[in-house]
């Protein structure tokens, strides 16, 4: 499959707004600036997934639960962005940005029992 000719659209959910709250809080505890961070992961992505939205495999964590349908960015800076991408709309949906040693079904659980 070839790159996309017409523009493709990005919208970060609200649960991507909260996974970055959640790590900017744990990078300013570490002495670090969490802006730069987070913007260079998701300027990364972006270059990434504009390009060739389909580039990125299914997540193997979702995969291993039956759920093939979201994707897995990872970056170089030790961070990986779930999204999926609707090819009619030409649109990116991205639901979460985690760090690479977070367990997403940990993850999952954890935002299904405490909300």
């Amino acid at each position: 499959m070839s790159a996309t000719k017409s523009k493709i659209a990005i919208e970060y959910l609200q649960t991507v707004k909260l996974s970055i709250d959640e790590i900017a809080s744990y990078q300013t505890s570490q002495g670090n600036d969490p802006l730069k961070i987070i913007n260079t992961v998701l300027d990364e992505f972006e270059e990434k997934v504009k390009v060739f939205p389909l580039s990125c495999p299914i997540s193997p964590d979702l995969a291993a639960l039956g759920i093939i349908k979201y994707r897995e960015c990872n970056t170089l800076n030790g961070y990986r962005i779930i999204y999926t991408y609707n090819e009619p709309a030409n649109m990116i949906s991205v639901y979460v940005l985690l760090s690479q040693r977070q367990n997403v079904q940990e993850l999952l659980f954890k935002k299904l029992i405490m909300g």
